[in-house]
């Protein structure tokens, strides 16, 4: 079992937009801006990627993290999504 994460189409709008708000706001304010882009969708999603400086890196970090979830710690979860007997597990 493998995890890849791929970006979404380039918004070049969105990510100009993205990059003038970076421009103008502090730290704090860049946070809070950035968790309020994340909760608005994919598009959003894509274009902090194609903003961060090591967008490649990060996205294979974050796919490793999925991956040793759902090799290690989730491993039984997703068995159990997979054999149909999820309902069995709770409670």
């Amino acid at each position: 079992m493998k995890v890849v994460l791929i970006p979404g189409l380039r918004d070049e709008e969105l990510i100009e937009e993205m990059l003038e708000a970076k421009s103008r706001m502090d730290g704090e304010e860049w946070e809070e801006y950035m968790l309020d882009c994340a909760s608005q969708g994919d598009e959003y999603m894509d274009a902090m990627y194609y903003i961060c400086e090591n967008g490649n890196e990060m996205l294979e970090e974050q796919a490793q993290y999925f991956e040793n979830c759902l090799l290690g710690d989730e491993s039984a979860y997703y068995v159990a999504r997979m054999g149909g007997f999820l309902d069995s597990m709770c409670c």
